[in-house]
């Protein structure tokens, strides 16, 4: 069913590899917290002052057509609110439509209300494959940002992250 406990209370273990709960629900191994609920941006390094609103919510979606995971949060306050999402490395070399068109639309819903989709690429994956991908977003309107609007100094440009956004 997709759905995961992070309780590794080996008690209720099957197997080594998979952990089975009565709720019916699988153990991958994979520890998956949850943010506080009461996270502010200024609590990942964005100035008290100048922050854009706190982080609002969290996201978190499986692409099971494409195989992919995408994980982010909503950030800023009324028309100006914006989602971030992190693709990893292997994002490259997957499947994205459907769920870059599932992003889209997650933007436009009463409960997000997002202006801008921002996704966030690894920076670690092969080079080749990146240049080929960002054309790819490159043609469906995104473009090259940097987190000026969101950071008060520099640096405003990621070691870890190439940032790339657009209006929706």
């Amino acid at each position: 069913m997709g759905m995961y406990n992070t309780n590794n209370d080996d008690s209720t273990a099957m197997d080594d590899d998979v952990k089975r709960f009565d709720g019916g629900s699988y153990d991958s191994g994979i520890g998956l917290p949850s943010p506080p609920p009461g996270a502010l941006a200024v609590d990942y390094g964005f100035p008290q002052h100048q922050q854009r609103g706190q982080v609002g919510q969290w996201i978190e979606v499986w692409d099971y057509v494409g195989g992919a995971r995408f994980r982010g949060f909503v950030a800023g306050d009324g028309d100006d609110k914006a989602m971030f999402v992190f693709f990893d490395a292997e994002a490259t070399v997957r499947d994205l439509k459907p769920g870059l068109m599932a992003l889209i639309e997650l933007c436009g819903l009463d409960d997000f209300e997002c202006a801008r989709l921002n996704v966030c690429l690894d920076r670690k994956a092969p080079a080749e494959d990146m240049r080929g991908f960002m054309k790819d977003l490159g043609w469906i309107g995104f473009e090259p940002i940097t987190l000026a609007e969101w950071a008060e100094k520099p640096p405003i440009v990621s070691d870890a992250w190439v940032f790339l956004g657009m209006e929706v």
